[in-house]
């Protein structure tokens, strides 16, 4: 893949995550001061059950792993753990009584 076919991934894979982002997570239920701190539970948690889920895949090995990998279906690869991690820290955030309130319009 070429650098220019290797950035075009990196902008697209980086405005995915920041619509995905948009927005924040509340909890009526309890003071704003726990808020951070359930928030990097569900992303420490999150992290580590798309590790174990994804740390067999042969496709992040190839080519000397994701971060340098250059083939297809590395990236593909990569893609779906990250949306495997966004969604298990959505579960458990919701989990824990927040709800995902959209910014903006």
């Amino acid at each position: 893949m070429t650098s220019f076919r290797q950035f075009g991934l990196l902008l697209v894979l980086s405005l995915l995550a920041a619509c995905a982002a948009a927005g924040t997570w509340k909890n009526a239920d309890l003071p704003k001061s726990q808020w951070p701190r359930d928030e990097a539970a569900c992303r420490r948690f999150a992290g580590k059950e798309a590790d174990k889920r994804y740390a067999n895949d042969q496709s992040f090995s190839q080519q000397g792993g994701v971060g340098q990998s250059r083939t297809h279906t590395a990236n593909m690869a990569r893609y779906e753990a990250v949306k495997y991690r966004r969604s298990v820290f959505s579960h458990c955030m919701k989990g824990r009584g927040y709800s995902l309130v959209k910014s903006g319009g």
